[in-house]
């Protein structure tokens, strides 16, 4: 099982899934792909049979920014994007749900993260 997983492409993804079907690893790796790959709706369906991680609601954040409009995950000026929204988030909840996706491209424990939040809880309260 661990050496389909680790090849990491679709065909060994799906038979480790076949085999094991509440594999989360398994899962949690094709929907990575799927997303990435413009198959949004069956990344979600697989998403589903997990529990809410910090991976499971990375990939969640990216689909929903996919359906927003891929460019933003190409957007050279992320932190500007996040500044521009930060206006916009106390009285309207699509721009703080989208400012949290974005909050989600940063590399893991990138320190801007944790400046936006605190500009971002400044705003709501």
């Amino acid at each position: 099982m661990d050496i389909l997983i680790e090849e990491g492409n679709e065909p060994s993804l799906r038979q480790a899934l076949e085999l094991e079907p509440a594999n989360e690893r398994a899962g949690v790796r094709l929907a990575e792909l799927l997303a990435a790959r413009g198959e949004l709706e069956e990344a979600e369906a697989l998403l589903a049979r997990y529990p809410e991680t910090e991976e499971v609601k990375r990939i969640k954040s990216r689909i929903r920014l996919s359906r927003d409009g891929a460019a933003v995950l190409h957007d050279p000026d992320l932190e500007g994007k996040l500044t521009a929204l930060l206006d916009q988030v106390k009285g309207d909840e699509e721009a703080r749900q989208q400012f949290l996706d974005l909050l989600t491209l940063f590399p893991e424990g990138d320190p801007r993260v944790n400046q936006f939040r605190r500009m971002f809880a400044s705003r709501l309260y």
